[in-house]
Formats: structure tokens, C-alpha cells, sequence
């Protein structure tokens, strides 16, 4: 009787929890020249040493930073990048695969709905779904007080949480 239910504990343990996702949030430098302020968040996925990004970020544009610190609102998109065969705390690779060159906004975005496009993993898709919603409120804009990159980060450990149980 006893073994019975260490063995059922221990299957049911594999196959439900083991199955689901990690989540983490990694801080990273807002900008480049100052690699110590780390304020910008990013939400990382993984399964299967198989890692996704997604952030909030603005849109490039010359004024955005002046913008953005005298508390207007500023374009801004969700993106989604894919890190193969890595872990949610291999920090140095994931900040290369996502910064490793700079892209056009077209290319950005064209990258995001192809990964999103890509993804196998119905569990993964359906996570990052619900993040995606997030980007259609408020018309897509960024807000360094009221909508930012930390709100959005928020948002994604509430769903993960809501999710899992």
C-alpha cells in the first residue's frame, strides 16, 4: 500500500510537472553604454533546453528615449526570440542570441511572428499567446511610468501562475 502510493506520487510528479515550462525573469541593461543599470526585464521560457525570450520594448525612434522620461507614451512591440539548447540561467548566450545584431523594425517583428509561427510546442504557443494580448491594449505604447517592460513582466508571472494551477 505504502509503495503504491510513492510510486503514484512519483509518476504523476514526471508527468505533470515535468511537462509544464519554466518561467524566469532576467534582468538586463536598459542601455548599452551603462551594463550595470539593469532595469530592462525579459521573460524567459523553457522546455526541453529549448529557451524563448519575450520583452516589451519600444519601437526605435530617435526621440524615444526624451519621450519616454518626459513620461509620454511611445510605440512599442512585444518580441520573441528563440535560444535552442540552453537553460533559463545561461545569461551570457541568451543576451548574444537576442543582441547579436541590431535589426529594422520590419526585420524585428518579421522574426517574432516567425518563431511564434514555429513553435511545435502547444503548451509553449499557447503561454506565449496569452502574453501577445497583452501588446493589444492600450494601442501598443509604452509608458515608462504606467506601461513598461517591468508591468509586462508582472503580467506574465500572473498568467504563468493562473496557468499552472
Amino acid at each position: 500500500m505504502y509503495l503504491t502510493k510513492i510510486f503514484f506520487f512519483i509518476f504523476i510528479n514526471i508527468f505533470f510537472v515535468f511537462s509544464k515550462f519554466q518561467i524566469r525573469i532576467m534582468k538586463t541593461a536598459i542601455i548599452n553604454c551603462l551594463p550595470q543599470y539593469k532595469q530592462h526585464h525579459i521573460v524567459l521560457l523553457e522546455k526541453n533546453n529549448d529557451v524563448y525570450s519575450i520583452d516589451f520594448t519600444p519601437i526605435e525612434d530617435n526621440q524615444r528615449l526624451t519621450k519616454l522620461l518626459l513620461g509620454k507614451n511611445v510605440k512599442a512591440t512585444i518580441r520573441i526570440r528563440y535560444i535552442k539548447n540552453s537553460t533559463l540561467h545561461e545569461e551570457e548566450k541568451i543576451i548574444k542570441t537576442i543582441w547579436n545584431k541590431t535589426l529594422e523594425q520590419n526585420e524585428s517583428q518579421e522574426l517574432t511572428t516567425s518563431i511564434y509561427n514555429s513553435i511545435k510546442d502547444e503548451e509553449i504557443k499557447d503561454f506565449i499567446h496569452e502574453l501577445l494580448q497583452w501588446k493589444l491594449d492600450k494601442y501598443q505604447t509604452m509608458n515608462l511610468y504606467t506601461r513598461n517592460c517591468q508591468h509586462f513582466s508582472r503580467y506574465a508571472e500572473q498568467k504563468f501562475h493562473t496557468y499552472i494551477e
